[in-house]
């Protein structure tokens, strides 16, 4: 009577264990092609930052070249532009820019297929990411900066950056706040 019950006992951990080997590999074929597929992306090349000139604008270097780079999306107050006062915030934006963009950071730069690559002035007009920080968003959450759309056209990730001000600005964060209160066109606030 024993003997009656092993054999399907036998056959059963014999079909069950098979069964889990069949899962198991199609489970790892599954997990390759998956991995394959992402190494299939190439990354973003990467930079390195040479210098800062305002809040919104950087100068990178890749195998030799240098590169000067507007960052799509934002606006942050003026600094340095001929003509034009220094604008409330300016100095702000642009020394959280140079503290975040430390010359030596490494950066990827990220194109919009909804942008010009190469603005009026000759910069190339990208998502600066530094890691996985999208710098853009950083400036405008914090309150450095404006979500700006170029020329009227919206980069893809403007909703984005749209929902990170209205956050700064419920916060009265940065140029949200006193002194600025939202206006940059004013001169930046005398110190002393």
């Amino acid at each position: 009577m024993k003997r009656r019950f092993i054999l399907p006992l036998v056959i059963a951990v014999v079909v069950i264990s098979a069964l889990a080997l069949v899962v198991q590999g199609i489970n790892n074929d599954s997990s390759r092609t998956t991995s394959a597929s992402i190494r299939s992306t190439p990354p973003l090349p990467h930079y390195v930052v040479v210098k800062d000139y305002d809040g919104d604008t950087i100068q990178v270097k890749r195998e030799g070249t240098l590169y000067k780079v507007r960052f799509l999306g934002i606006d942050t107050p003026e600094t340095h532009r001929p003509g034009f006062v220094v604008q409330c915030g300016g100095p702000e934006a642009s020394a959280y820019t140079k503290n975040l963009l430390a010359p030596g950071s490494i950066v990827s730069l990220k194109p919009d297929s909804s942008q010009p690559s190469i603005d009026r002035y000759g910069r190339l007009l990208r998502f600066v990411y530094l890691g996985r920080l999208n710098v853009s968003y950083r400036l405008v959450r914090k309150g450095f900066a404006k979500s700006y759309h170029y020329r009227g056209t919206s980069t893809a990730q403007q909703p984005h950056l749209d929902a990170g001000q209205t956050i700064a600005q419920a916060e009265k964060l940065g140029i949200w706040g006193p002194p600025c209160n939202g206006d940059t066109s004013k001169p930046e606030p005398a110190v002393g």
